[in-house]
């Protein structure tokens, strides 16, 4: 593997070890993005969102759901995409309606 100098000037030995690693504090930035435009949109926090939905997977389906409910579509309507979508939506649902009971 070859060396590469960053701006600051020192050199990083590019190890599969380092590359795991730039990998995953990309997705933990990804994560924390994900959490905060979340939290934007709805009433939950930043920790309720990292903690009830942990993955990146998880957060994507509730930002599908919450594109849903805040469209223009009629009630029925956005009843029907859910229920089109509802075994994507299910996790998520039941993880929803943990945080309100």
């Amino acid at each position: 593997m070859s060396d590469q100098t960053p701006e600051n000037g020192n050199k990083v030995n590019l190890t599969s070890a380092n590359i795991h690693r730039a990998a995953e504090d990309a997705a933990e930035e990804t994560n924390m993005q994900l959490d905060a435009r979340i939290a934007s949109l709805t009433k939950l926090t930043q920790e309720d969102i990292s903690y009830t939905f942990p993955t990146k997977a998880d957060k994507q389906k509730l930002d599908e759901l919450i594109t849903i409910l805040n469209s223009s579509m009629s009630r029925q309507q956005k009843i029907n995409a859910i229920i089109d979508k509802s075994e994507r939506f299910a996790g998520i649902i039941i993880s929803l309606l943990g945080k309100i009971i």
